[in-house]
């Protein structure tokens, strides 16, 4: 797989196409668990950070850890009225992966979020956002975090993320520059605009250095 090359993305907005099915492979293990695995998942490009034991929002207390980034695809984060403060944030069940297009098809598997799932998505580099201020595009003060999810649980009202920031931007590089982070929309409403939880094949690294927003991980 190429992570330099753009995956095309619907036109259409998160509010204006439904739920689609998703047809996964599922295995039976020893102690009676069903566990869904994405197919084609090679070729991994990847880097290793090092997490700082505390949050600079809070008194953390997460061990410090090396970690292996792929950055052939990363998460993409975006949530009404969300400061990212804290530990976690949650995301609707029905806005999460394979919802409305936004994933790529061969991706959508991932919204089982079993063990081995949750596991590959924490390997994804991630972007957290809070919807636009206007449509399609936001104001020079509103930023975006570029980061990683530390862990995803799913609960009943919702799916908590563990995150962490390693450095915010205007989140607005992201509306003018949405063909590079492979962010379906148009010029008059994007995804930025909806909350939901997509994941995109494009290394969000080499975007976020071409776009003008330098990333030096620790």
């Amino acid at each position: 797989m190429d992570n330099k090359e753009l995956q095309p993305v619907s036109p259409q907005l998160p509010s204006e196409m439904s739920p689609q099915n998703i047809d996964v492979h599922m295995e039976q293990s020893g102690k009676g668990k069903q566990i869904g695995f994405v197919q084609h998942y090679e070729e991994r490009k990847l880097t290793s950070v090092f997490l700082p034991i505390n949050d600079e929002d809070d008194d953390d207390d997460t061990p410090e850890a090396q970690i292996d980034l792929d950055l052939n695809y990363y998460n993409l984060f975006v949530i009404a009225d969300e400061m990212f403060k804290g530990k976690y944030f949650v995301v609707p069940k029905d806005h999460a992966i394979a919802v409305d297009r936004c994933t790529p098809e061969d991706l959508w598997e991932l919204a089982y979020l079993t063990e081995e799932c949750i596991n590959i998505v924490k390997s994804f580099p991630a972007i957290f956002a809070s919807t636009n201020h206007q449509f399609a595009r936001t104001d020079d003060r509103h930023r975006a975090f570029f980061g990683i999810v530390r862990d995803v649980q799913v609960k009943e009202d919702g799916i908590w993320i563990y995150f962490f920031k390693y450095r915010k931007f205007a989140q607005q590089i992201l509306n003018e520059r949405k063909d590079a982070f492979g962010i379906g929309g148009t010029d008059f409403r994007n995804e930025l605009d909806e909350t939901h939880w997509a994941i995109k094949k494009v290394d969000v690294i080499e975007a976020l250095n071409n776009n003008g927003c330098k990333i030096r991980l620790l």
